[in-house]
């Protein structure tokens, strides 16, 4: 494995922090200040009747700018977005027949069926049941939701070297990684091994369970489980038999850290089924949004200078060509910290030393359009297979089972430097090269690949933070209030995007009030 996928392997630890975030504790870059409550907040503002003299004017139309913005409109707050690009939602990106996909140097068209269950969800892609804030402006808006298969016991894994190169389905991974540590444990106990570490009375069942855990014999060996799978022909009349387990030990072997994290990542906390996604594509969430806010959005705006002008601030921008300036009371800002590098500001030092300091996740993706063969033939629906490789996942779709066609997810590259520089060609022979190592039919049935490289996208310029926000994020910078996922330790989800959207409008509603009682206080 190179030594940058091990740079990025150790900054995506950071993203462990949102399992203590996602338990109820502070999310937020301040850990001090509670997570907001968006009833709280309504409340508050119901009663105070908003104030349509304030000028908000926020940076950005991804879920935080959304979500800012359709809160403060509904309090009465006059709000406008700015948005460089000619759509809603940021990473939050569909990808249709007809969609245009512009990189830094290139522009592509998918070229998939007019079918509307064939689409590409290029960016987010999944939605944990967790993340009640996005659900529930889901369910505000009227988003229909279906679940999102991520765990799936017949995909697969598949080794470089391990079980001679071929894919192990999860099933006989889980089943006899099992069986070797109850065993293990078992026979320790059995032979006393271990009695300083178990109360006696405690011995009995604590076998029994690892027994059951691990389908173990009545000697505590583990001799395989028909939960790896059973041989074709039993299991109706006649007793099921198990097929032949894999030896655990060629997975343990493996040197990509990933393989371990991959076999356990439906037991990670905002990985836990079941998972969810918008019906029809997760871009539904962001054109509900903008359906409510209508004018509100000012797309092809591209921010190029913000700076402070009395007590507000003043935003420079290019659209169609025209260089302009706004004003306002206060600017919300959720521009990518990449993106900002790029942007002149008068930022106070906390904020412009994170911004200099930031450094964002390379991901890419790779779809296909294609003919499921993978329902038809290996009985895979939905569920994401793994490879010990630069393209790291194929995703199934979680929906329309057995229609004649999908959009099979061919490659999630999360190190994706050397894909950022494939032209479009070499992305997708480099994915259906790897993709038929464990579906050695993929060439005949996928067609009209298109990708994104998310380092390569204009005014994103990267999927994720991998860095600690700064706690400087979670306060007013006078003018300024920040917003989006980057800005807490719930990085590369929506659900930090609508979090620290509640953050900043707490904090535009206490500017505001705290201006009114000063002028009340000087009457």
């Amino acid at each position: 494995m190179d030594k940058s996928r091990r740079k990025f392997i150790g900054q995506f630890a950071v993203s462990a922090l949102s399992a203590k975030a996602l338990l109820g504790q502070s999310a937020l870059a301040d850990q001090s200040i509670d997570n907001p409550s968006l009833e709280s907040w309504r409340d508050r503002e119901r009663n105070r009747h908003g104030d349509r003299h304030t000028e908000v004017l926020i940076l950005g139309a991804g879920i935080s700018g959304l979500v800012a913005a359709y809160e403060l409109t509904k309090a009465g707050y006059n709000c406008r977005i700015l948005e460089a690009r000619d759509r809603p939602g940021g990473r939050n990106e569909t990808i249709r027949h007809g969609s245009v996909i512009k990189e830094f140097d290139r522009e592509d068209v998918c070229q998939f069926s007019r079918d509307k269950s064939v689409y590409f969800n290029s960016g987010a892609g999944r939605i944990s049941q967790r993340h009640t804030r996005l659900l529930g402006y889901c369910r505000e808006l009227g988003v229909e939701m279906e679940t999102f298969v991520n765990d799936n016991y017949t995909a697969t894994y598949r080794m470089n070297e391990g079980y001679g190169g071929k894919p192990v389905p999860f099933r006989q991974l889980h089943a006899s990684q099992r069986g070797l540590i109850a065993s293990t444990l078992a026979q320790a106990i059995d032979q006393s091994l271990v009695d300083d570490l178990i109360e006696p009375y405690n011995v009995e069942q604590m076998l029994a369970m690892l027994k059951t855990f691990g389908d173990l014999q009545q000697d505590y060996t583990y001799q395989g489980s028909t939960r790896a799978g059973i041989v074709e022909g039993t299991g109706i009349l006649s007793p099921a038999e198990p097929i032949e387990g894999v030896d655990f030990s060629d997975f343990m072997a493996a040197e990509d850290p990933w393989s371990q994290m991959e076999l356990a990542a439906g037991e990670r906390i905002d990985y836990q089924p079941n998972m969810l996604q918008p019906v029809g594509g997760m871009d539904k969430i962001p054109y509900a949004f903008a359906k409510r806010l209508r004018r509100r959005i000012q797309y092809e705006s591209v921010v190029s200078k913000i700076e402070r002008s009395g007590e507000g601030g003043t935003v420079t921008y290019t659209q169609y060509g025209r260089e302009r300036a706004i004003s306002a009371d206060h600017i919300i800002v959720t521009i990518p910290l990449t993106v900002l590098q790029g942007i002149e500001h008068d930022f106070s030092e906390d904020i412009s030393s994170a911004i200099d300091g930031a450094f964002y996740a390379p991901p890419g993706k790779v779809a296909f359009e294609s003919e499921r063969f993978w329902e038809s033939e290996e009985s895979i629906y939905g569920g994401v297979s793994y490879m010990e490789s630069e393209n790291s996942a194929i995703w199934y779709p979680s929906g329309d089972y057995n229609a004649k066609t999908g959009s099979l997810g061919c490659g999630y590259i999360y190190w994706g430097i050397n894909f950022a520089n494939m032209d479009n060609y070499q992305r997708n022979e480099s994915a259906l090269s790897q993709v038929e190592k464990t579906h050695p039919n993929i060439r005949q049935h996928a067609r009209h690949g298109c990708s994104r490289s998310w380092k390569n996208t204009p005014f994103s310029e990267g999927g994720w933070s991998n860095v600690p926000p700064a706690p400087a994020f979670s306060h007013a910078d006078g003018p300024y209030v920040f917003a989006g996922d980057h800005t807490t330790y719930l990085s590369g989800w929506q659900e930090g995007a609508v979090l620290s959207a509640h953050r900043a409008i707490e904090i535009v509603a206490q500017l505001v009030e705290a201006k009114q009682s000063l002028q009340a206080a000087n009457l």
